[in-house]
């Protein structure tokens, strides 16, 4: 969304994201949970999913998202970073795993969907360069 607002502006690039938002909870089920959680990043609670349908739920998302046409901006790409609660969790280490998964889905190439390791490995949250 950064080349957005600068080729667009900000009040464009905020239009995308509501209308993004608008999709993505049109295609959710009445239980899930979407709330923006900052910026141009979403975090998508769905009741009673396992880690795999989660993640062939990501994976149509970004499909919808990337074949959905935004008024004079085109297309636009989204990662998702997928996360089961698992036993012991809070939501601190829940949205830790899916911040990561997320991390690694830009670092391999963007318009990804990756599904979180079991814990959080520290070295995984640091950029290699």
């Amino acid at each position: 969304f950064k080349e957005v607002n600068d080729v667009y502006g900000h009040p464009m690039g905020d239009q995308v994201l509501i209308r993004l938002s608008q999709t993505v909870a049109a295609s959710v089920r009445r239980s899930d949970l979407l709330v923006r959680w900052g910026g141009e990043e979403f975090a998508l609670l769905l009741a009673d999913t396992d880690a795999q349908a989660a993640y062939e739920t990501a994976k149509k998302l970004r499909l919808l998202v990337s074949h959905t046409i935004f008024e004079q901006v085109g297309t636009v790409t989204a990662s998702f970073g997928v996360a089961q609660v698992l036993p012991g969790d809070n939501a601190e280490t829940l949205v830790a795993r899916a911040d990561n998964a997320l991390y690694r889905a830009k670092l391999n190439g963007r318009n990804r969907v990756e599904l979180s390791l079991s814990v959080v490995d520290p070295l995984e949250l640091s950029p290699t360069l």
